[in-house]
């Protein structure tokens, strides 16, 4: 009997949560971090109406109170 699963399928785009960095085939990508509840109160708007404009997320570490430019 098989136990694990096929796929692994997030709720959440982990990309935005987690955020990434790194190079590939002469391309560099840097993305931040997110708050989780800005980026699930986009996802609920988005899919209650398709033509939703996603509202603009500012990066967000947990525990840091500076500011980010």
């Amino acid at each position: 009997m098989k136990i694990e699963p096929n796929s692994y399928v997030p709720i959440l785009p982990m990309v935005l949560v987690n955020g990434a960095e790194g190079i590939g085939t002469g391309w560099s990508t840097s993305i931040p971090c997110f708050n989780p509840g800005e980026i699930v109160k986009n996802l609920q708007q988005k899919l209650k109406n398709p033509d939703f404009t996603f509202t603009k997320m500012i990066p967000w570490y947990r525990n840091f109170t500076g500011t980010i430019e």
